[in-house]
């Protein structure tokens, strides 16, 4: 299954809608009841629990709790004093929508656990495979290949407040594809760039704005800090990509921002909001 991520050739199996109605409903009650099996944990060697435990485990090969398509929201709130086979777990997506390729509605390359925004907001059972014009495309597959280093934000000083902007810079080239059919299917750029539509205020939150020199400390301090605990918190991937990007500016322009933040401040130092817990 997984060689149709990434072959724009290959094309899955055509199979009678009779027989997809069957197959849909077959492999739906296999997903719904089977996972609890004695019979599917000793063919497996795990429950869905451990695999989720193992794929959320916060040190590597573990991808964190943090989603591994968008990097903005946790897998799943952790409880604590809740043992680590009771806790909530993210859904299972289908990468391939079940409604439309019935024969992979239990194979486990096909589920991937995600954040609720990415399943029940942005993909719902919009197709991989094929864009809105129904033109074949390829996509990153998840398991073996991700967006690191393909991506980047940067400022755009022409609006009477700076804005962010995501932008794809992909290596090779073919990985456009697979970063634009990232983007169409789970809406990562709009939400990254809406995360920091209030820059000065997202800003205000992390940096010290008492004058250039400890502004620019402290942009550098922090891209350091959100780099190391990507996988830990929603957003720190994002936010290390931003500090990287005003690292480059010139002072001009950091001394602007830095006023902007400041600016967004209460008289106590703190970032301005207008409700509260």
């Amino acid at each position: 299954m997984r060689q149709l991520f990434t072959d724009p050739i290959a094309a899955t199996q055509e199979i009678p809608e009779a027989v997809n109605v069957e197959l849909k409903n077959l492999t739906t009650h296999l997903f719904k009841n089977s996972s609890t099996l004695t019979g599917i944990t000793q063919a497996c060697g795990e429950t869905v629990k451990d695999h989720y435990n193992r794929y959320s485990a916060i040190h590597p090969p573990g991808n964190g709790n943090v989603c591994g398509i968008c990097a903005t929201e946790q897998l799943a709130q952790r409880r604590s004093g809740v043992a680590a086979n009771d806790q909530w777990r993210a859904p299972y997506d289908h990468l391939l929508a079940k409604e439309k390729y019935p024969q992979f509605g239990i194979d486990p390359d096909n589920l991937l656990p995600i954040c609720n925004t990415c399943n029940s907001k942005a993909k719902l059972a919009k197709d991989l495979l094929h864009n809105l014009a129904g033109q074949r495309r390829i996509c990153f597959d998840p398991w073996t290949e991700n967006f690191q280093g393909q991506v980047n934000l940067q400022i755009d000083f022409q609006d009477i407040s700076p804005i962010v902007t995501w932008v794809m810079s992909p290596q090779p080239l073919t990985n456009q594809s697979k970063l634009t059919t990232w983007d169409e299917v789970y809406r990562v750029k709009e939400r990254v760039e809406g995360e920091f539509l209030s820059l000065e205020v997202k800003l205000a939150e992390d940096l010290d704005c008492r004058d250039l020199a400890a502004f620019k400390h402290s942009i550098a301090a922090k891209a350091h800090a959100r780099k190391q605990f990507e996988r830990r918190t929603p957003f720190n991937y994002w936010r290390h990509l931003l500090y990287e990007s005003l690292l480059r500016l010139a002072d001009t322009d950091l001394e602007q921002l830095r006023i902007l933040c400041h600016a967004a401040l209460d008289p106590n130092g703190h970032a301005a909001t207008t409700y509260g817990i």
